[in-house]
């Protein structure tokens, strides 16, 4: 079950109401306690403020365990960083104070005895070498560490540069921070892959998420197509940027990313569902006990209707005209000034029983699906698998629950509809100037219901359903 926007707990999700925490446990806490690397459990509570209040008390105790470890670690490095030198008989330990001291008598032992080396006596190294440049091996070295001397090198940068710096570096210290500076190709790939599934942060509810709990979602796999951002090739600049740095430093020999690229998503055009893959997904619809499926799954078939127009439905949004007898949805919150209309009920709702279940609110302002504006979009990758959709129509064009508005427009122009009587159903203004000066003197009120309904009527799908035409009388 998909969480409301007043119900949306941070590390949380919900099933059957029950809240569950699920949080992904740092590297450093795995590797110390044992644990999984994401902590699933139930809250065993169905209440937002109690289940809020132990996700904060559980992710508090794993900030404040990690913050033990992290000084545990520091406390091993400092007792155990001493200058060593392997040999045929083990590791030979250097201790002094000071490490330059320990350096040279390392260098000073490994000359004079060649012969107890596990390396070539050309290996050897010079008494130049420095400490720095021992204590900075690719293998010593944390993402984190070099991205704060990356840092140093970007403030003279424009303020804006390194805000988008900052901001998909944050990705990579999420993921790898604790890691070394020496990258596979698996780590990579799953960088880039991450990046591009970063949501937009000017919509809601990522908006009111940090940057940490988007990345998660990210991570996760959970943010949906329509809501991850449309192009991540500055995500991919940064991090070559980054890895160019370390190879210029001579931290690392190649960056991984050299000959990376990230293909931007330019609003790849949606497709049309067929006639027998609508049918498959109105049997689905017409099957399924759950009614924040089984209702906006059949208004899209009928209607043609967004997914957030329906969403946001309420009890008062449904009408009957008093001269026509008519039922009718007044769309009155959607994008645009053309998205605002009446959109007739086709007759197969009707016969499925819809203004029955609509009929079934007492208050004008209850909501008819009382989930998320996504929750349809995250449930179609599962309904796809579950009675074997496609993912693209025959023209290679992906297939959404996007497509099903592609599919009542096509079909309602087929069967006679001229641009006017589309437009006034589907909600859509024109884009070009002839077309917008048209449409001034177009009043999309004064078309009659009942020449609205008979295009909706005519999307026939070949489905025969029970008639509840004699209950709806009743009403």
């Amino acid at each position: 079950m998909l969480q409301t926007e007043t119900q949306k707990i941070p590390h949380t999700f919900q099933r059957n109401g029950i809240y569950y925490l699920r949080y992904r446990v740092p590297k450093a806490i795995q590797q110390m306690t044992g644990l999984p690397a994401v902590v699933r459990l139930s809250l065993q509570t169905k209440s937002p403020e109690a289940a809020k209040k132990l996700t904060n008390i559980v992710v508090s105790k794993i900030c404040e365990l990690k913050g033990v470890v992290m000084a545990k670690e520091l406390e091993m490095t400092f007792k155990m960083n001493l200058m060593t030198v392997p040999t045929i008989f083990g590791d030979v330990k250097f201790e002094r104070e000071d490490p330059n001291e320990e350096l040279e008598m390392a260098v000073d032992f490994m000359l004079k005895n060649p012969q107890l080396m596990r390396v070539q006596s050309n290996q050897l190294p010079n008494k130049s070498i420095s400490i720095t440049e021992a204590d900075n091996s690719a293998q010593s070295l944390t993402i984190r560490a070099m991205t704060e001397k990356w840092a140093i090198v970007c403030s003279k940068l424009s303020q804006k540069e390194q805000e988008s710096h900052n901001r998909y570096m944050q990705i990579l210290l999420y993921m790898y921070g604790d890691a070394g500076i020496v990258f596979n190709k698996k780590q990579i790939n799953e960088l880039l892959r991450v990046s591009k599934r970063m949501p937009r942060g000017n919509i809601k509810p990522y908006s009111e998420m940090s940057m940490d709990e988007r990345i998660e979602l990210a991570l996760q796999d959970e943010v949906p197509d329509e809501d991850q951002i449309t192009n991540s090739k500055h995500a991919l600049k940064t991090f070559q940027g980054f890895f160019n740095w370390l190879v210029t430093e001579e931290y690392i020999e190649s960056s991984p990313m050299k000959l990376r690229t990230i293909k931007a998503k330019r609003g790849e055009d949606r497709g049309a569902f067929d006639i027998p893959t609508s049918k498959k997904i109105i049997d689905y619809a017409k099957n399924t006990s759950n009614l924040n499926l089984k209702w906006p799954l059949l208004i899209m078939a009928y209607s043609g209707m967004r997914n957030n127009e329906i969403q946001k439905l309420k009890r008062g949004d449904i009408s009957r005209c008093t001269k026509t007898g008519i039922y009718y949805m007044q769309i009155q919150f959607s994008k645009t000034e053309a998205s605002t209309r009446k959109i007739p009920i086709a007759q197969p709702l009707i016969d499925l029983g819809f203004v029955i279940f609509v009929h079934s609110f007492k208050k004008k302002t209850d909501r008819l699906f009382d989930v998320s504006e996504r929750y349809l979009t995250s449930r179609y990758p599962e309904i796809r698998k579950l009675i074997g959709l496609d993912e693209r129509d025959e023209m290679g064009c992906k297939l959404s629950l996007y497509s099903f508005r592609h599919t009542v427009i096509s079909l309602i122009r087929a069967n006679g509809a001229n641009e006017f009587l589309t437009k006034a159903i589907a909600g859509h203004k024109s884009s070009k100037k002839g077309d917008a000066i048209h449409d001034k003197y177009s009043h999309l009120f004064l078309i009659p219901l009942e020449k609205l309904k008979l295009i909706l009527d005519g999307l026939l799908y070949d489905v025969a359903f029970p008639s509840f035409m004699d209950d709806i009388d009743n009403y």
